[in-house]
């Protein structure tokens, strides 16, 4: 089995036609359409992004160009497709290093036909992300075992839920902080909670990288030992290194700690953007009741100063008279 590796991009898929049944497919072919899309993990520039059918073989490719790409119209009909990024380069979130991929390096996303149509239809956007990437791999590992493509699906969906996302959220846990396939993750302003937190636990895996010693570009290696670890259907610790059995889940919620540790602390010094700030309040966090409590403490500040410097009452400041004068000038102190 080819394998596929990480960063993060989202797809538009944007419809120009609706569903027919016709063509060499039969009823369930997917009619022609346009594809488009475009990678976030910075955003990644000057990928060669290559879409492939259940069989491996090649449909289309093209390159990104300032994160953003597209495809020609095109006929779909298969089981599944797989959506690949390889090379380019993105600005790490956690240390801002531009980090120049391999050819050998990049995301993936695999998506059934049904949701293919689905997203033609609605013209949703399919969301590649360190996760995505992670649950491509060990669905095609499983398919090899002759599993159905929905029932394995669930299988790898759950087990990256209990793994790296149940137990790692710094904030109360809320039903939006769930696996996410579809979704435009480069807008400004995320759409709604479950957007929010998907870039949130892709910047994540930036941190975790960054926390365990590794240089920004290894967060490939760090990804491929992820799915090595989960490839029996259970986590039992990660070796990267001299690093050995670390458990994903405690290393993956200190770095999510981190980056929120990092971002409020960015808020309490007026560095968000409006749009950062929106996205931390579809994770739950009040950031006008945060910014309040700062002006009212520094309010407090402020006045206890004031009263301080207005006081007659202050104690007096005593001089103690010169013991011994060195240079003999009693004038000079």
């Amino acid at each position: 089995m080819k394998k596929l590796s990480y960063k993060m991009i989202s797809v538009s898929l944007l419809a120009s036609a609706v569903l027919v049944g016709c063509g060499g497919g039969g009823a369930d072919a997917i009619a022609a359409q346009s594809l488009s899309g475009s990678a976030v993990k910075g955003p990644i520039s000057d990928a060669n992004i290559t879409l492939w059918d259940a069989n491996r073989t090649l449909i289309a490719s093209t390159l990104s160009t300032g994160g953003t790409f597209s495809f020609p119209t095109m006929a779909l009909d298969s089981d599944y497709y797989v959506l690949e990024s390889k090379g380019g380069w993105y600005t790490d979130e956690a240390t801002k290093a531009n980090v120049t991929m391999t050819d050998a390096q990049g995301l993936s996303t695999l998506v059934s036909k049904a949701e293919l149509q689905s997203m033609f239809s609605t013209g949703t956007y399919a969301a590649l992300t360190p996760e995505t990437t992670i649950y491509t791999q060990l669905v095609e590992n499983l398919l090899d075992d002759n599993v159905t493509l929905s029932d394995v699906q669930t299988q790898v969906k759950d087990l990256i839920t209990k793994v790296m996302i149940e137990g790692t959220s710094p904030l109360s846990v809320l039903p939006g902080d769930a696996f996410l396939m579809q979704g435009d993750l480069t807008s400004p302003f995320p759409k709604n909670q479950t957007e929010a937190f998907a870039r949130n636990r892709s910047i994540s895996m930036s941190y975790m990288t960054r926390d365990l010693g590794l240089a920004a570009e290894r967060v490939f290696d760090l990804i491929t030992a992820i799915v090595e670890d989960l490839k029996d259907g259970t986590s039992d610790g990660i070796s990267i290194d001299a690093q050995l059995d670390l458990n994903v889940t405690e290393e993956f919620g200190l770095a999510r700690a981190k980056l929120f540790q990092d971002t409020t602390t960015k808020l309490r010094n007026g560095e968000l953007s409006d749009a950062q700030k929106e996205e931390l309040r579809l994770m739950g966090f009040d950031v006008d009741a945060f910014a309040g409590s700062l002006a009212d403490d520094q309010a407090i500040l402020d006045a206890e100063v004031a009263t301080y410097l207005a006081s007659d009452t202050l104690p007096t400041l005593h001089v103690l008279d010169t013991l011994i004068d060195e240079d003999g000038n009693n004038t000079d102190g």
